[in-house]
Order: C-alpha cells, then sequence, then structure tokens
C-alpha cells in the first residue's frame, strides 16, 4: 500500500488530536510546504549536477515511451532554473537555504530517533508533508542526496519506510505526550529562525501592496519577491491557533516561547 494510500488511515483527524499536535502538526506541515520546498528547488535548479540528471528523468516519467529526452529536458531545466527567484532562490538567499537544510537533517534525525516519526510513534500530516519534499532532496537530486547520506542515515531510513507504512497499527498514544512539548524545542526553533521570519515578513509586505520584501532569517539577509498564497498560509495558522481552547492555547504557548515561532500568532 502507498504512503498516498495510507495517509488518510494515518493522519487523525484534527479534533482527534491532543492540543499539542492540533497545533503542532500545521505548524511543521506549513513549514515543509512553503520553506523546505525552497530547499528542495534551491538544490534541484541551482546545481548543474543535479537538474542535468533530474531533468531527464521529469520527462521520462511523464513519458517512458517517448524519445531522446535532451531537447525538452533541456528547455523544462532553464524554465525552472529561471523561476530560482520566484520561488526565493537567489545569490543572497541561497547560502542561507542550504544552511538551513543542514541544520533540519540532524534535527529530525534527533527526532526519529526519540521517537520513531515527528510528532509521536505514528506518523502524521507533518511526517508526509516533510516526506514530500525530503523524497526528493535526500532520494532523487544530487547535490542535497550525497549531503542526506553524510549526515544522517536514520533521515533517508526514515524516507524508505515512509514510502509504505500498510504493517502499522496505530493508537492514539502514539502521539508525544502533549504536556511534554519540548521534544519539538529543536525544530521548532528551526522553524521559528527561518520560516516564521519570512512568512511574517512576506504577508505584511502582501498587505502593503508591495512587491519585494526584507527581512532577516537565521540571522543572514533574506529579499525576495512577495508571495500572495504565502500571506493566506499565515492566515490559516492564525485561525487555527485562535480556534484553540484557552487552556490548549497555553500549552502551546508555552511550547511556542522563545522559539521565534510566536511572532507569528502575535
Amino acid at each position: 500500500v502507498s504512503t498516498l494510500a495510507c495517509c488518510r488511515r494515518y493522519v487523525v483527524p484534527a479534533l482527534a488530536l491532543a492540543s499539542g499536535e492540533r497545533a503542532a502538526a500545521p505548524l511543521i506541515e506549513d513549514y515543509a510546504d512553503e520553506f523546505v520546498t525552497k530547499m528542495m528547488f534551491h538544490y534541484r535548479w541551482a546545481f548543474e549536477d543535479s537538474y542535468s540528471r533530474v531533468a531527464p528523468m521529469l520527462v521520462y516519467w511523464q513519458s517512458p515511451k517517448g524519445p531522446d529526452a535532451g531537447p525538452m529536458a533541456e528547455q523544462f531545466a532553464q524554465r525552472q532554473v529561471g523561476r530560482l527567484g520566484v520561488v526565493g532562490s537567489n545569490m543572497t538567499t541561497g547560502p542561507v537555504i542550504e544552511a538551513a537544510y543542514k541544520r533540519l537533517l540532524p534535527i529530525l534525525d534527533a527526532l526519529i530517533a526519540k521517537q520513531g516519526y515527528v510528532l509521536g510513534e505514528r506518523p502524521s500530516a507533518a511526517d508526509f508533508a516533510l516526506h514530500g519534499q525530503l523524497s526528493q532532496l535526500a532520494q532523487i537530486d544530487t547535490v542535497s542526496m550525497e549531503i542526506a547520506l553524510d549526515t544522517s542515515l536514520r533521515v533517508r531510513a526514515w524516507l524508505d519506510r515512509m514510502e509504505d507504512l500498510s504493517g502499522i497499527d496505530v493508537s492514539v498514544s502514539d502521539w508525544a505526550d502533549p504536556s511534554n512539548l519540548a521534544v519539538f524545542g529543536p525544530l521548532l526553533t528551526e522553524i521559528g529562525q527561518t520560516y516564521a521570519p519570512f512568512m511574517r515578513a512576506n504577508a505584511e509586505a502582501v498587505m502593503g501592496g508591495n512587491d519585494n520584501f526584507k527581512t532577516t532569517v537565521a540571522g543572514a539577509e533574506w529579499t525576495q519577491s512577495t508571495f500572495p498564497y504565502q500571506a493566506k498560509c499565515v492566515a490559516a495558522l492564525r485561525a487555527s491557533y485562535d480556534a484553540l481552547p484557552p487552556e490548549s492555547r497555553a500549552t502551546v504557548d508555552a511550547a511556542l516561547a522563545g522559539t521565534g515561532c510566536e511572532v507569528l500568532f502575535a
């Protein structure tokens, strides 16, 4: 059974989760969707050693019986390379993105070593979201794959396990203890110094009608064009946070305090 077939079975509806997971899962999931995506796009299209191999594979994935992929692959690669700036990869941000990827791998290694998955002893929406990007980074693209193999074979093995989860029996008790959200501290801090300032600055720029913005990500300068969809993501996260009952929100606030993530909900 594929990961997609397992997704509905293992991702519990939000109301069934403990308060910690109800807040942590959407935040981690959106981090994967909106910031780890930058890592994937950067490592795939900013390095010729990666895109010279990946572009033909993408053509063959779609048309395995077609002619030699060379011309079409080259055309597609150049289109994607030209879109690096749209996603946020440029001369200023490239080193920031690469440093973030190299920090994320050992953080995930430690979480998986402790509990098997990101939010406990069972897969979650956070696992599926991170798997989507990291499966490309650590299993397909040449440059980032070598970094992953040198940094954490455990993360690579987790990615392989995520491809087929059909033999796992799950229960509500498999979630991490919501009263001990400190276990997520390193990951939340990483999200708080990368995704959070980027998303807030982008949302403010969109609200202000600006086409570009500058901010600080992980202590370094970050500049790119605004992206309206990501402003909607911030609004959705805030709505999810606002919907928490007071006692759950207090637990979440305590977990987020000092991580940098709290700026999203201020």
